[in-house]
Formats: C-alpha cells, sequence, structure tokens
C-alpha cells in the first residue's frame, strides 16, 4: 500500500503490480496517514490526518517545496520537547526562508488544524472513510460510484445479490458482448465454423443466439405464454435487461419471479449452445424449459416471502409448466 501512494508513472513490475496501478489515482486520492511519531508520513508530499496535501494548498515550484527535500517527514516540523498534550509545530517563518506574509500565514493556519498528541507508536496507513479506514472493495466500488460514474439500473439489475454470482457474471459478459460465439472468436483470430450449432444454418452472433435462432425464439414464445407478457424480442441484450421490468405485476412475488426469468433463460442457452459444442450434447425444448423452471425454483426457494406479499397466490400454484 506505501508503496502504490508514491508510485511514479514509469515505474513497472509483475502483472498483478500493473493492474494495480491502473487504479492507483483512487488509491492515492483516499489514502492518509494517521501521524503518531512522525517518522513516516512526509510533510509536504503526503495527505495526512485525513486533509488534503501541504503542496496542493500552494502553487507549483512553491517555497515550501523549494526550501525542503520531498522525503522529509513530518517530524521534522514540530518540536521535540513540549509540555503540551499535543505536538508544537514550528512557525512558517522557520519552515519558509523567504516568501510573501500571506503564504506564510495559510501555513501557519493549516498546521493549527492539524493537531497531533504525543506517540512514540510509527505512524499508520490508512484509507477510505468508514470506521475501520483499511481497504475494502466495497468502499472503493461505491467511491467510483458517486466519482466516476453514471450510475446505470442495468447494472444494478445484474448485479443484484439476490441471484447467482455464475449467472450474474455471464450476463454481464453478454452486455459488453464479451461471450465467445464465433463472431467474437473470429475478432481474436480464431476460425471455426461460424454458424449456430443449434440449427447450424445462420452465423452465430449474441443477437442470433439469444433471439433470431429458432430454437431462442421458441423459448421467448413460451415465456410470454406463460407469464402473459412479451419479453425479449427487439434484439437488443442490454435493452431487454434495463426494460424488462418496467410493467410491474401486482404482486412481489410475481416480480421477482418476472425480474429472475432473462438471466436463467439466456443462461440456459448458453449452456445448450456449449453442450452441443463440447459435447455432442442435445437437448428437447421441454427439457431446456425444465432446467429454467429448475434454477428459478431453487433461486425462489432461498428468498423469504412474508404472506401479505402474494395474498393472493395459493401454495403451490408458482409453476411455469
Amino acid at each position: 500500500m506505501e508503496e502504490l501512494i508514491r508510485i511514479s508513472e514509469t515505474s513497472t513490475g509483475s502483472i498483478m503490480w500493473n493492474s494495480a496501478k491502473q487504479h492507483k489515482n483512487l488509491i492515492q486520492q483516499h489514502s492518509f496517514w494517521e501521524v503518531k511519531n512522525g517518522s513516516n508520513a512526509r510533510f509536504s508530499e503526503d495527505s495526512w490526518q485525513q486533509m488534503p496535501k501541504l503542496r496542493d494548498l500552494f502553487p507549483p515550484n512553491h517555497l515550501l517545496e523549494q526550501d525542503m527535500q520531498p522525503h522529509d517527514t513530518v517530524r521534522n516540523f514540530w518540536h521535540n520537547s513540549s509540555h503540551q498534550d499535543y505536538r508544537e509545530w514550528l512557525k512558517a517563518t522557520q519552515i519558509l526562508s523567504q516568501g510573501p506574509m500571506q503564504d506564510e500565514q495559510i501555513l501557519d493556519t493549516e498546521l493549527m488544524k492539524r493537531k497531533i498528541q504525543f506517540s512514540e507508536e510509527k505512524d499508520i496507513l490508512r484509507w477510505g472513510y468508514e470506521e475501520k479506514r483499511t481497504y475494502s472493495i466495497r468502499e472503493a466500488y461505491n467511491i467510483l460510484i458517486k466519482e466516476h460514474m453514471v450510475l446505470d439500473s442495468l447494472w444494478r439489475k445484474i448485479w443484484d445479490p439476490s441471484f447467482w454470482p455464475k449467472v450474474s457474471t455471464f450476463l454481464w459478459l453478454l452486455c459488453h458482448n464479451k461471450i465467445l460465439t464465433w463472431d467474437n472468436l473470429r475478432k481474436k483470430n480464431f476460425y471455426g465454423p461460424s454458424i449456430c450449432p443449434n440449427y447450424k444454418k445462420d452465423e452465430e452472433t449474441i443477437e442470433h443466439l439469444m433471439y433470431l435462432c429458432p430454437l431462442a425464439h421458441r423459448l421467448w414464445q413460451k415465456i410470454s405464454f406463460h407469464c402473459q407478457k412479451e419479453g425479449g424480442s427487439n434484439g437488443d441484450i442490454t435493452a431487454t435487461v434495463r426494460n424488462w421490468d418496467h410493467h410491474p405485476y401486482q404482486s412481489k412475488i410475481l416480480n421477482f419471479l418476472w425480474k429472475i426469468i432473462p438471466r436463467f433463460f439466456m443462461w440456459a442457452i448458453w449452456k445448450e449452445r456449449n453442450g452441443k459444442i463440447f459435447k455432442n450434447h442435445t437437448r428437447l425444448l421441454d427439457d431446456i424449459w425444465k432446467i429454467i423452471n429448475q434454477n428459478i425454483e431453487e433461486t425462489i426457494s432461498l428468498k423469504t416471502w412474508y404472506q401479505e406479499d402474494f395474498p393472493t397466490i395459493p401454495p403451490g400454484t408458482i409453476n411455469m409448466e
């Protein structure tokens, strides 16, 4: 962590290290030192006490940078002995060799805000704003969402924790056009039959596999018949997922049922496609439908529903067969 907050643009390393470098700005912007004995935190170069770097309070090449070494630590700028409960800072006139009085006032005021209790412990490198102040993926994700991204309801739907992680991962790849259909394999210079394995007529693309293929088309029809709703007919994966639940049912259990249908439907098509290619195994339409139903039932069984959520649905009637 300490190396990452001070990493240079030109430093290189292993694959994992180079991957971590991609998010160095996130790490650096939200890291800070909790100053104890002042031996680790750098006075002007680091953020400490959850406050901005001192160098950022002044223009580039300011006297603050000229009058000290980059590696000068915080302890170099307080008095070594004091009878107070907190460290006593040197005056700005002792730190800056010369310069406008206004700059001296800014530095004195800033140091007064940073109260450091006496301690002989080492400085502690902290991250983030939660109570533990240690790095967590959850907090990093939330910071990225707030600072750098427009929150799209599509991704909330895909990564809903109620659903199977492997199916959510598949759906995320699907919406990014990253699953390895034959057209995507060709982009990676892999040459093969390039036709849909289900009916061996048309070229296999994501749109064909999930919508235009006769197998997918018949399954969409079956869903529409059993649920009395149209869905998935526009050929656009992201639009299907994003707009799927725009016209909800009155019952929560039916809404949940309707919400999980597309992910298990497309997951089943992908599994069937791979079974044909890698195992030379073909299922009947009704068998695929039973697998989709089984996945849905297993997911629903993990949910706890109160009776008032579906008072008009008698037990045992949630069946799509």
